[in-house]
């Protein structure tokens, strides 16, 4: 039961913006392994080999066999339980979210371009255009606002920069909708069954106490 390591680039932006200001080089890993049938994948070695070590003392009798559920994919996500993981986790779901917010900022610079929009324009009527020519409102994750810079003709987000000077953070923003929700529930399951009627899924979520 081999582990697979799949290491980040040491030389990509990734890299360059997380370790801007680390004294040790930080680069995210995962590692995966197939185990009896199950893909299993971890930030954590060290949680990958408890699985097969697990799995062998079944094996040799050691271990009792585990409750199963009857279903063909199942996802389990439990954020209390990963303190450890955390970091990588909050890094990178913000580098999804920078990486979205930084590809938005070319719409709202075609607006200003056009003159549709301009400095003086109230959020809603910015929204209201937006809408009325691409069919959406380009946002960033957390909200964060747009403005269009005349000295260095560019769009820059209030807490991702620019296309050309980005600026990157290590974790989500702490008014972030995402931070939110991954703070609210304890546990979340999907079972996605297939059956002869279609397909069935259930989600199971374990809400923290208020």
């Amino acid at each position: 039961m081999p582990i697979v390591r799949i290491q980040a680039k040491r030389e990509g932006m990734l890299d360059q913006e997380v370790n801007r200001h680390r004294k040790e080089r930080f680069l995210p890993a995962l590692f995966y392994a197939i185990v009896d049938g199950g893909w299993y994948i971890s930030p954590r070695q060290d949680a990958i080999e408890g699985i097969i070590d697990e799995a062998k003392a079944r094996k040799e009798g050691k271990r009792p066999k585990p409750e199963t559920v009857a279903v063909n994919t199942a996802l389990y996500v439990a954020p209390p339980a990963g303190e450890k993981a955390r970091e990588f986790a909050q890094l990178y779901l913000e580098w999804q979210t920078h990486r979205q917010a930084l590809a938005n900022a070319p719409f709202w610079y075609a607006l200003h371009h056009a003159g549709v929009i301009g400095d003086t324009s109230s959020e809603k009527e910015r929204q209201q255009t937006a809408l009325l020519f691409f069919g959406f409102v380009p946002v960033s994750g957390e909200g964060a606002a747009y403005r269009y810079e005349p000295r260095t003709d560019e769009v820059v987000n209030s807490r991702h920069g620019s296309p050309r000077r980005p600026t990157f953070h290590p974790s989500l923003d702490k008014a972030s909708p995402l931070q939110q929700i991954l703070a609210e529930f304890r546990t979340l399951r999907a079972d996605l069954r297939f059956r002869e009627d279609g397909v069935n899924t259930v989600l199971t979520i374990n809400r923290q106490k208020p």
